[in-house]
């Protein structure tokens, strides 16, 4: 036994005599290793420091490494600038007959190209009439100015009624909600109600005033063979009809259940006559379906309501995005929240330039 403390205190003493400077407020500088605790039991241990910080784009789990503690604070600091970016609204830039004035930010997807309406439907896709443009687009969200070439059916103007084009958006739209098509014949019948839209007139002859307008209208006949038409509208009986402007505007058919929250978008605006009778080009047609599919071929596009692409899409519930993140400096676990999950990528990007800082 005397022989077994005899050993520990020598080990004590080597202990203190052979241990280095401890580092100042237990952090061990970058370029000293920190001897283990079990040789110099009065050297603070070197050990990795955490944080999880909160906001509106989700939540971030940080772990600094060791030989990076003195960068602590910074670090801390440069991650909370990330997870503290908010998303400004984007407020729609510059009617409908018999149609009320919306909330522009209730619908985000909805643009003014210049001489119609037209609508974003993925991050760089935007769907408006062939008779409005079958070559290229522009349009401004949020101050930001958009542009992109489009196709339009093969049909068109041989069938007018095939009145749509899809123009694929140089740089991605972000900030907003895209709005999801619908591509099933039985998803609006004859007799149902639809929400129609655009930021054209009030009145045949009379000024646009830039508003955008909502109204429902009631569906009176479906497609049918060649005819890709929705013919809609009571506007005898006060239902909204379409006016010059809302061209290439979306309609919707409505959530189930609710006659007021709007569902998928049905169709783009063609024609009207002028009092009474509107004229939709459905997407849930061959015509549409033909054009969609050349589209995707050629640009590869994401678009809400087809396939499994559910960003930012209206009425496509979207789940939260979660990666892990490893620097020379730090390790990262973050969990986005699904309005912001677009931004995945730019959050990672920030993040590994942050980790590289000499």
């Amino acid at each position: 036994m005397k022989f077994i403390f005899l050993f520990l205190a020598l080990l004590l003493v080597s202990c203190k005599d052979d241990a280095k400077p401890c580092p100042p407020e237990k952090i061990c500088p970058p370029e000293k290793i920190c001897p283990p605790e079990k040789i110099c039991p009065e050297c603070p241990v070197c050990v990795h420091e955490g944080f999880s910080l909160k906001g509106a784009l989700g939540e971030l789990h940080a772990v600094v490494k060791a030989d990076y503690l003195l960068e602590y604070a910074p670090i801390k600091e440069a991650m909370q600038k990330i997870i503290a970016e908010v998303t400004a609204d984007k407020d729609i830039l510059p009617a409908l007959i018999n149609g009320q004035v919306a909330d522009p930010k209730k619908f985000t997807g909805v643009v003014w190209i210049g001489n119609c309406t037209a609508t974003i439907i993925g991050p760089k896709t935007l769907i408006t009439a062939a008779h409005c443009t079958r070559t290229n687009v522009s349009f401004s969200v949020g101050g930001t100015k958009y542009s992109g070439s489009c196709m339009s059916s093969k049909e068109y103007p041989k069938n007018t009624t095939s009145d749509f084009t899809l123009c694929n958006i140089k740089d991605v739209v972000n900030g907003i909600e895209y709005e999801t098509i619908n591509t099933d014949p039985s998803y609006v019948a004859k007799n149902q109600k639809i929400m129609q839209s655009g930021f054209g007139c009030t009145k045949w002859g009379k000024q646009l005033d830039g508003k955008f307008r909502i109204g429902d209208s009631t569906v009176l006949s479906t497609p049918s063979g060649s005819s890709y038409d929705y013919v809609t509208g009571r506007g005898e009986d006060g239902e909204a009809v379409l006016c010059s402007g809302d061209s290439g505007g979306p309609a919707w058919g409505f959530m189930e259940g609710s006659n007021t929250e709007r569902g998928k978008q049905i169709s783009v605006n063609s024609r009207s006559n002028t009092t009474t009778r509107s004229y939709l080009s459905s997407l849930a047609t061959s015509g549409f379906k033909a054009l969609l599919s050349d589209y995707i071929d050629k640009h590869g596009a994401q678009i809400c309501g087809v396939g499994n692409f559910a960003e930012n899409c209206k009425g496509i519930q979207p789940v939260e995005k979660s990666f892990t993140l490893q620097t020379k400096k730090f390790v990262v676990g973050a969990t986005i929240v699904p309005e912001h999950s677009a931004k995945v990528e730019a959050i990672k990007a920030k993040i590994t330039e942050l980790g590289l800082l000499d």
